[in-house]
This record gives structure tokens, C-alpha cells and sequence, in this order.
């Protein structure tokens, strides 16, 4: 497997344990059970196949419930469910595997707008982790960060920094679409300033 590769499959894999998952234990071997709503599967299909890794994470629709799926057992499954978990919930990260790359994949596949916030529901961090993620991510991400809601999911803010990054950066058309579709009313104007002013100063540099 070459290193990009290997980054993208880890970067899914984080993305979905960091997200609307479980960790399930079969025949000491693990998997991981998420839930992704019918607008998020095309992300997850976009992503399989942009970066051929249909043959590396493999992913079964669960016929008896619904929207839900299962990554089946690997080898970089086991290996980063060994090293960050105790088999049910998370209480331990890598810095080195939570990339730009890795938040932009996991907001687009588990962020979801409700009542005009970005909302993530996780199920397997425990309070001392969903910390630790909060300060990887502003670190990280720089211009935009997370916070704790009353329910203890995790709330994304500064969405539209991201958004510009993503678009700035020649990320995926997919991811910055549904970035924006995720934008409140608000930051969906904020937004719309801000590029206008980037598009602004890039004319002006033009003329030099």
C-alpha cells in the first residue's frame, strides 16, 4: 500500500470512529457500526472511489437497519482501534492522524445542521477525549474550532473559514459543497463577504 494510500484509508477510518459510531468486538476481531443518512452516502461513495479504496476498507450496508453501515475488520482497522480505544470507546488519539484532511472528511460525512447550528454526534468519546479533540482540531484547523453543546455532542464553529480553505485549497468539489450546505443563513452571508473581498484582493494583485 503507498503512503497516500494508507493516509486516505486512514483518514475514513478516524472519520467514521470519530463520528455516529460504535466499536464492536467479533471473534476478537473489531468493526465499526456508523449510521450515515441517505444525503451523506454519495461523500462516502465519491471518496471509495476517488481514492480507490474499495478494496482496502470494506463497508456493508446493514439490510436490517436502516441507514446504518459496517466497516468489516482490518488490518488498519485493528491497528488504530487498538491503539486509540479499550475496545468500546476512545480514550486515547494520535496527533499524527488527525490531519487537515482527516476533520474535512469527518465534518462532511457526520456534521449535520440543527436548529441553525453544525452539530457532530459521537458515541464512543469519553469527556476527557471529546477535550483533547477540541484542541487538536483548533490547533489543527487554525481558523475555525469545536465546542461542547448541553447534550455533550460536539458544535462546529467558524464554519465558513473552512469552507474558503477548502475552496482556496482546491479540496474536492463534494467536500466544499456540502461545507456550504452545512453554512447557517448567517455564515452563508458572512461567507459571501469574504470571498468577495479574497476575489477582491487577488483582482488587485492582478494588476501589479
Amino acid at each position: 500500500m503507498s503512503i497516500p494510500t494508507l493516509r486516505m484509508t486512514e483518514d475514513l477510518i478516524v472519520a467514521i470512529l470519530l463520528g455516529d459510531s460504535f466499536i464492536q468486538n467479533k471473534s476478537g476481531k473489531h468493526e465499526l457500526k456508523f449510521y450515515l443518512p441517505l444525503n451523506k452516502r454519495k461523500i462516502l461513495k465519491m471518496y471509495i472511489e476517488k481514492y480507490q479504496l474499495q478494496h482496502l476498507v470494506f463497508i456493508e450496508e446493514m439490510i436490517d437497519e436502516k441507514d446504518t453501515y459496517l466497516v468489516k475488520d482490518s488490518l488498519v482497522l485493528e491497528r488504530i482501534i487498538r491503539a486509540w480505544s479499550d475496545g468500546t470507546n476512545i480514550i486515547a488519539m494520535d496527533p499524527r492522524l488527525l490531519r487537515n484532511s482527516t476533520y474535512m472528511l469527518w465534518l462532511c460525512l457526520f456534521g449535520t445542521k440543527v436548529n441553525n447550528q453544525v452539530l457532530i454526534k459521537q458515541n464512543t468519546l469519553t469527556l476527557d477525549t471529546k477535550h483533547t479533540l477540541i484542541y487538536l482540531f483548533e490547533k489543527t484547523m487554525r481558523t475555525s474550532y469545536l465546542r461542547l453543546n448541553a447534550e455533550g455532542h460536539l458544535k462546529v464553529q467558524a464554519l465558513d473559514e473552512l469552507l474558503l480553505t477548502s475552496i482556496i485549497e482546491n479540496r474536492p468539489s463534494y467536500e466544499s459543497l456540502e461545507l456550504h450546505a452545512l453554512l447557517t443563513d448567517h455564515a452563508k452571508k458572512t461567507f459571501l463577504q469574504k470571498q468577495e473581498r479574497m476575489n477582491e484582493e487577488m483582482r488587485g494583485y492582478a494588476c501589479y
